[in-house]
């Protein structure tokens, strides 16, 4: 299956309820998102050499969900089909809050210590919660932990290592996957939201779309290459 094919084109709603019977099914599911500018810095839009590791990942296990305006311009531009936004920020609380806090266990990989310690404390707090285990993504994840996992819960494993190291690691382990029925979510930079080192953008510009020019307008070094990735592009497209 191309990559275009695997997208997900359901709402939140559908999305939520479709991974929780995968899970079910096979007591194992992994979630990837895309974003537009991971297909350029992945040569599958650019022209450069794709990074088939990147690709096999995000297009050999059960979901890829949109992420982010530009996808869906250009997915809307050359299938003419809408594409939900299903950012993972907000759809991994959306899937937080329609869960009993009762019924899963939330574990966390990835970021620097300080970071990930301040993400797992304010998850919890945000939706009253417990995170079972969290570690930083600077050393080897310590699958042992998760020998104390109650089998009749939902495990969700929750990997923010950047991408495509976050969707190579995963397809790497996916013994231990199995082994430990997770439920993974490949999350990027999440888990810098949660901490409060990056801020979500006022209402108005979100309910504009304009999110990404907000990140870049605050915080212009760290998102720079998304922002000149997607307009490269397009504007490549309207000269040719």
């Amino acid at each position: 299956m191309t990559l275009f094919a695997k997208l997900y084109t359901k709402n939140k709603e559908n999305a939520y309820k479709d991974i929780l019977k995968k899970y079910k099914e096979q007591w194992f599911a992994i979630v990837n998102y895309m974003y537009f500018a991971n297909l350029i810095s992945s040569g599958i839009l650019s022209g450069k050499k794709v990074n088939k590791d990147f690709l096999e990942a995000v297009t050999s296990w059960d979901f890829l969900l949109p992420d982010g305006i530009a996808l869906k311009l250009y997915y809307k531009k050359y299938f003419w089909l809408d594409l939900p936004n299903l950012n993972g920020t907000d759809f991994s609380e959306y899937v937080f809050s329609h869960l009993k806090k009762d019924t899963f266990n939330l574990v966390l990989y990835g970021a620097k210590r300080e970071v990930i310690e301040k993400a797992a404390r304010n998850i919890s707090i945000k939706h009253d919660m417990k995170v079972h285990y969290f570690q930083d993504g600077y050393s080897d994840f310590n699958f042992e932990v998760l020998q104390t996992l109650p089998e009749w819960k939902i495990n969700i494993m929750m990997v923010g290592l950047g991408t495509p190291k976050q969707e190579i690691w995963v397809q790497q382990h996916l013994d231990m996957i199995q082994t430990y029925n997770l439920l993974v979510f490949t999350q990027g930079g999440t888990f810098d939201f949660w901490a409060g080192n990056e801020k979500r953008a006022p209402k108005i510009f979100i309910n504009l779309k304009l999110e990404w020019l907000w990140r870049f307008a605050t915080n212009p070094k760290k998102n720079f290459k998304k922002v000149w990735y997607s307009f490269y592009l397009f504007y490549k497209e309207l000269i040719n």
